[in-house]
């Protein structure tokens, strides 16, 4: 079996993650508040970073979740005195629990992100 890249694995991990919440009859439209944090990474550009992070909203927008947005995600981590989480070692249920209530919202995503990649060099010059 092939293996899908970091990317398409994660979107597809919280698609079905967020498929799985029920949402009552009278919310059907909008769910409620999701927040995308904390997120820890391991290598990564800061443009391969922001992408897990644009992803991960344009997911739980699709899921029907109004969004919290990454600053103010941030802001309240910090705010809360949090452990920022290192790579392989996230929060526990109870912290993020507090974290998702103080900040109104019903699902909290958060995971941890590393790629691997090797430089393919092509010889375009003239043969």
């Amino acid at each position: 079996m092939r293996k899908l890249p970091v990317v398409p694995r994660l979107a597809l991990a919280l698609a079905l993650a967020l498929a799985a919440v029920p949402a009552p009859a009278s919310q059907q439209a909008d769910k409620g508040v999701a927040v995308a944090f904390p997120w820890t990474f391991q290598k990564g550009t800061d443009t391969a970073r922001e992408t897990v992070f644009s992803t991960v909203g344009e997911i739980g927008q699709k899921a029907k979740y109004d969004m919290s947005s990454h600053d103010e995600a941030f802001t309240v981590w910090e705010e809360m005195k949090l452990k920022t989480p290192a790579y392989g070692t996230l929060p526990s249920a109870s912290a993020l629990r507090k974290y998702g209530k103080s900040l109104h919202a019903k699902v909290v995503l958060y995971g941890s992100v590393s790629w691997h990649t090797r430089s393919i060099w092509v010889n375009a010059g003239p043969k």
